[in-house]
Formats: C-alpha cells, structure tokens, sequence
C-alpha cells in the first residue's frame, strides 16, 4: 500500500476542503484564535500557546510559555513570562503580565471573570476580572510541586494536582490548604522506584466528590474522608457537568456513561448513536457558501509547506523549530505568475474555473473513492505481525515502569489472529476517517505537525 504517495497527491486538495469547512463555524476554534494572535504577534517555534481561557467569542486569554513580544528586550534577559488578551474576538491584541515567570500548565475560570493559573514556578496565580491585573497566591502543594491541574467548584472552593503526586485542597480560594492523600498514597496502584509517572493530569469535583486521573489511572473518592476507588469500567476521560449535575464518564470504542453526582447510572450512550450529543465538526465543503467564494476572481494563491525538526527540551517539554517554504501564486497584468523564494517569477497557466469544479466536486471530496488500492497484502501481514512484536515489548515495559495501560489492547491478544482473520478488516477501513482524525491530534508534549496550508485570496 503507498499511502504516503496517495496523500502527497492529494494533500493539498484535502487541505483545501478543510480550510473551507472549518472557517464556516461561528465560535472560532483554538488554532483560528492563535492564528489570530500571529497576526498581531509573531510568535516564534519557542512559544507555546498551550492555554486559551475564554469567557465568551470576545473575551480570550491565551498563555503557556510566550514571550512578552511588544517588548525590545530579549527573550533570555525577560524575567517575565506573559499572557495576550483580546476583548474583540481575536482582532485586536494586548499584553497582561501576571508577576510570574512560568510555563503555565492548566486554568480554569469561571464567567464572573476569576481565573486561577498554575504551572512551573509552583504558585496558583489569581485575578478577578477577567484577567487585567493578578495576585500570586499560595503554593499549594507539602513539598513544593509544579502545578499540573487545578479545578474550581466555585470561587471559594478548589482542588489542584502537582506534577509530582501532590493533591490539595481549598476552602478559601487557596488562602489556606489542606494536602490529601493521592491514589500512589494510598496504594492503589504502584510505580516503579524513582519513576516520574505520579504526575495528576487532571482533577474535578461535584458536590462532595472527587475525581481525579493520576498517570492514567482513574479514581474517584467523597472529599470526606479520602478513600480512592476505581471505575468498574475501563475509561480514558471523563468531564463533569456542574448545571446538570452530571459526569460524563467516556470508555472506549467511544462508549459513554452519563452519572449522576451520587454515581448512579442515568444512561450509557454512543457517540456513533447520538452524534448531535456534542457539537458535531462542520461539514467539510458548504457548496453555496464555496460557490458564491468563486464568483470572484482569485487574486492571489498562497501555498505554505511547513515542517518542525527537534531542537531542544525545556520545562520538560519538546521545542521544535519551524521550516516553512512558500511559493506564491498571484495575477499580474492579465497573467498568473508563479514564484517561489530561490526561483525566478514564471508566468503559468492556471484555469481558476477546473480549480473551482475540483472542489465542487463531490466524487473528489473524499479518500475512501481509492479504496480498492489499499488492499491488505502478504507483506502488509508480515509489517503488522512485527509491528504487534514491538507494540508487546513497548506495553511490558510500560506495565513495569507506571501507567494504566487497560484502556488500550493488548498486541498480545491480537497476535493469534490469521491474515485471512485480518485481512477484510483492514480493508473496510474508512480511509478518510483516519486521515481526519490523524491530522487533528494534538500531542501533551508536541502539536506541531507538519503540513502544507493554501490560502486563497
């Protein structure tokens, strides 16, 4: 199967469609919102806009690790890190600085306009409207710990998560704590000896309950007293619904439990059988809207390849540099001239109107019309069995080294399957399914993904 050739030959058709389909939403996604701030800010491979608070379509924060880029003064002499805010949706842009000088990891706010803030320099950061001015409160953890998590019930009572196996809580907006057993504390699970992998990636409460993830173990435990106990079921997520009172505990194959704050069952659904339960993606490709695009002439094509190369690690974290490469293709005196950076202008011909029925087109809008070359073959089955060889070692030394690794399948159980037990599997799957979901996953520790955007003016 060359499916990386397929790809490249239809790469920038597919982006294409995305592009449109994703700028008709009416709430602009996070990425559209930290392509807004680019425009305003040049934000380099070294920022990391991990965090965006937002209080409605007008009013986002975004934080993380930024430089304070209105400023003359050189990243490595700055002594402070930074927040951008807009109040017009992402037009215009100011910069907040918050008397702190972290990566900020988590944040939650609430929509009288607190916002509590945590990260690497272990203090849980405070403002009260809507982030203009900040006070630095308490550090929260016994012994001192990077903040991971931090969850508000209200704007007096919270519970925050270290990146070290700290769990606090507080009753008076973090002027006072009380530290609380986690589950490693408590012996529900273990790690091996000097492992890292205690860390609380996320932690809730409902009323008098307290759920929480520690390194992919799921736990939940009434605030008093402390006493962690497990899901009956295999989970990777859940989320918590304060109006309705209701947590949303998602398993796998996309399998949800929908509880009450006393944890009993309201129902169990599947987002394959309620997909207007969450607000669907939007549809890639409107027609009209894209029809009435075409009814004026393009101006200009812009065409961006961007790729990212390791290039060091801070703040336990990857950085990456950004190499771009750009071609333009833009229309001149009755001509489309072509020109890239280390070339010379060319005149080309380009028909904008077989441009505009490629993506009209509805038999070219999706891979799976090229199904049938991607047929599972002898030396497919001979990659898969080698690939579940190191899939089984990488899961043995996951298993002894700390994680809960239930939610996932064990290559150990799929290795007695026969390639004629595999093989239709393999080729009823929805290629474009795939590829969607591929390139809108975004990793803890890198969301940069190469990639090649089209801009049509």
């Amino acid at each position: 199967m060359n499916f990386q050739k397929l790809l490249t030959k239809n790469i920038k058709q597919t982006i294409l469609f995305l592009f449109f389909g994703f700028s008709l939403c009416a709430q602009k996604t996070n990425q559209e919102i930290i392509g807004l701030l680019k425009n305003k800010f040049p934000l380099t491979q070294y920022d990391r806009p991990d965090e965006i608070i937002r209080f409605n379509k007008d009013i986002i924060l975004v934080t993380g690790y930024l430089e304070d880029l209105s400023s003359k003064i050189p990243r490595y002499e700055q002594k402070i890190n930074t927040i951008y805010k807009t109040i017009d949706g992402g037009i215009n842009w100011k910069v907040v600085n918050y008397d702190g000088n972290a990566w900020i990891y988590t944040s939650v706010n609430l929509q009288n306009g607190k916002i509590w803030m945590g990260g690497s320099d272990n203090y849980i950061h405070y403002s009260e409207d809507f982030g203009e001015n900040w006070k630095k409160m308490i550090t929260p953890f016994v012994p001192i710990n990077r903040v991971l998590s931090i969850y508000m019930l209200d704007d007096k009572i919270g519970v925050a998560g270290g990146l070290s196996n700290g769990l606090a809580l507080t009753y008076d907006n973090w002027q006072t704590v009380t530290q609380i057993p986690t589950p490693i504390d408590q012996n529900k699970f273990k790690i091996s000896p000097n492992s890292s992998r205690n860390r609380i990636d996320k932690v809730e409460i409902i009323d008098s309950l307290i759920l929480i993830n520690q390194n992919d173990y799921f736990y939940y435990s009434k605030i008093n007293p402390i006493s962690w106990n497990e899901f009956k079921v295999p989970i990777f997520d859940f989320s918590i619904n304060q109006e309705k009172k209701e947590i949303d505990i998602e398993s796998i194959d996309s399998k949800h439990f929908l509880l009450d704050s006393n944890l009993n069952l309201i129902k169990s659904y599947s987002l394959k059988e309620f997909e207007n339960y969450f607000s669907p993606l939007p549809k890639i490709g409107d027609i009209q809207k894209i029809d009435n695009y075409f009814s004026y002439p393009i101006k200009t094509i812009k065409i961006q390849s961007k790729n990212y190369v390791f290039d060091k690690t801070v703040h336990m974290s990857a950085l990456f540099k950004e190499k771009i490469q750009t071609a333009d293709i833009s229309f001149k005196k009755n001509s489309y001239v072509f020109k890239t950076k280390k070339n010379k202008s060319h005149i080309i011909n380009f028909d904008q109107l077989n441009l505009k029925s490629i993506l009209l087109d509805e038999s070219k809008k999706s891979l799976n019309q090229f199904k049938s070359k991607f047929k599972f073959s002898d030396e497919d089955f001979k990659k898969f069995n080698n690939y579940l060889d190191d899939q089984t070692n990488i899961y043995k030394e996951n298993d002894s080294f700390g994680g809960n690794p239930s939610i996932k399948i064990n290559p150990k159980l799929v290795t007695s399957y026969s390639q004629k037990e595999i093989q239709p599997i393999f080729n009823s799957v929805d290629i474009e399914n795939v590829f969607i979901k591929y390139n809108n996953y975004v990793s803890f520790f890198n969301d940069k993904k190469d990639h090649i955007e089209m801009i049509l003016k």
